[in-house]
């Protein structure tokens, strides 16, 4: 009778027991060490290998199914035909690390480095791969693998320049520097994908959901982001010059240092966002939310405000030189140094308003609201025009008249 050998059997009969067991001993006893250790075939199922160097070590074949190898340093280590089922590898480096055939099924790969790794014939169906580096790993027509990465994989190594990839689930995507100029993505699902220094000029971004995104120094110059969900999304430093954001659902967003000059803002939510330093000439952010919003520093010479709601806004040393600010709301502002140099504060609401050094030379304060502003000194006033037509001055007219008499007489002499 002729007994046939089973799979398992052939792969042990071309693959010996080579392992070192003075080494399997010390990564069972928990030695952190583990660089170029032979480790073949061995069994090291639910092995706690956290933070573990394992550089250049040799796993072919090893059992790790359910292991620890989170943050684990597992550059150019042999993985090939390995038993990865279920194994925690968040955060590990696996650059340039051999994964051919080995079986990552159910594994936890969330932000691990695969960059140039090998993958071919691996088996990664059900593994979480968010936030994982796939710039230069090598895949082939037989690894299993969740569609969504493998248009992710495109995406990082040959980028999507003009491609309708509209309604794509890209969320968790990690594609930094990715060419997406030009590129269809409405509606798609990029929530917390990582895109710094993303080239996504002129793309289109309508109703994308694009929540925690990272957006740092992206290019997104002409984009189309209306109705786009931006909630907590981090585009500080990103090019958005005439992008157009009306209507965008931008809370708690941290758009630091960004450019948006002439981008159109119309009806945008930016309530608590981070803005300090922005820079926002002549933008439209008529009828915008920028409640309790930070624009310390912000640049907003000649931007379009009109009845936007800035309450409780910090706009402390702010550029609103030439801004139209007509019928916004400013309630307990901070506008402490601000520039308002020849702004259009007609019917704008400063109740509670703190005015400390703020510039109002040339500034329209037709209509406007004083009520319980503060720190505002009747010498702010005397270049003010229609002073008269503001109402709940702190001070009377007779003092602004007197200051600039005063201003008058010291300019003379």
């Amino acid at each position: 009778m002729v007994i046939q050998n089973t799979d398992q059997e052939t792969k042990c009969q071309e693959t010996p027991v080579l392992y070192n067991p003075e080494h399997l001993k010390l990564a069972l006893s928990g030695e952190k060490n583990l660089e170029r250790f032979n480790l073949q075939k061995a069994n090291l199922e639910e092995a706690n290998l956290q933070k573990a160097n394992l550089q250049k070590a040799n796993l072919e074949f090893a059992h790790l199914w359910g292991s620890f190898f989170k943050e684990a340093n597992l550059q150019k280590a042999n993985l090939q035909g390995a038993d990865l089922q279920g194994a925690d590898l968040r955060g590990a480096d696996l650059r340039g690390a051999d994964l051919r055939g080995a079986d990552l099924r159910g594994a936890d790969l969330r932000k691990a480095n695969l960059s140039h790794a090998n993958l071919s014939r691996a088996d990664l169906e059900g593994a979480n791969l968010e936030g994982v580096n796939l710039r230069g790993a090598v895949l082939n027509n037989t690894l299993q693998i969740d569609p969504k990465w493998r248009l992710v994989w495109e995406i990082a190594n040959n980028g999507a320049l003009g491609h309708d990839l509209a309604g794509a689930n890209l969320r968790g995507a990690y594609l930094p520097e990715a060419n997406l100029q030009e590129a269809n993505l409405q509606e798609a699902n990029l929530q917390e994908a990582n895109l710094q220094k993303a080239n996504l000029q002129k793309a289109n971004l309508q109703g994308a959901q694009l929540q925690g995104v990272k957006l740092c120094g992206a290019k997104l110059r002409g984009a189309d982001l209306q109705g786009a969900d931006l909630r907590g999304a981090d585009l500080q430093g990103a090019c958005l010059t005439r992008a157009d954001l009306t209507r965008v659902y931008l809370p708690e967003a941290n758009l630091q240092e960004a450019d948006l000059t002439r981008a159109d803002l119309t009806r945008a939510d930016l309530s608590e966002a981070n803005l300090s330093h922005v820079i926002l000439r002549h933008a439209d952010l008529s009828h915008v939310i920028l409640r309790h919003a930070d624009l310390e520093g912000a640049d907003l010479h000649g931007a379009n405000l009109q009845k936007a709601n800035l309450q409780g806004a910090n706009l402390q040393e702010a550029n609103l030189q030439e801004a139209n600010l007509q019928g916004a709301n400013l309630q307990e502002a901070n506008l402490q140094e601000a520039n308002l140099q020849e702004a259009n504060l007609q019917k704008v609401d400063l109740q509670n308003a703190n005015l400390q050094g703020a510039d109002l030379r040339g500034v329209n304060l037709r209509g406007a609201i004083l009520e319980g502003v503060k720190n505002l000194s009747p010498g702010q006033l005397i270049h003010a025009k229609n002073v008269h037509l503001a109402s709940d001055l702190p001070f009377s007219l007779q003092e602004v008249i007197l200051a600039k008499q005063l201003a008058a007489m010291e300019d003379d002499s």
